[in-house]
């Protein structure tokens, strides 16, 4: 076996890993995006999720401008997260007091 077709093997057995739990991001215009925001300038470490903001355009396939408290900035993909509402609980306040049961006459 040579080195080359050995290089090859393990390069597509990284690749076929790698794969495995990875997708693309795609992001649509309208769309709540969270940014990921280091807290810090030396170190990345520490970074959290801001927002939720609006991608207000796309400049190609992986880079968003995205309206930040009024201004627009751009970010790239891997720096934005699609932003999920969680609902805590669900109340109703309509209230049926009399259901008429209407049967057809014959």
């Amino acid at each position: 076996m040579s080195g080359t077709s050995h290089a090859k093997g393990e390069q597509d057995r990284y690749v076929s890993h790698y794969n495995l739990r990875s997708h693309d991001k795609h992001f649509d215009v309208g769309d709540q995006v969270l940014i990921l925001t280091p807290d810090s300038i030396t170190s990345h470490t520490f970074s959290k999720w801001t927002g939720p903001t609006t991608v207000v355009d796309i400049r190609s396939p992986y880079s968003y401008t995205v309206e930040v408290d009024g201004v627009r900035r751009h970010f790239h993909g891997n720096k934005l997260r699609k932003f999920h509402v969680h609902v805590d609980s669900v109340t109703c306040d309509f209230f049926l007091s009399k259901i008429i049961i209407s049967t057809p006459v014959l």
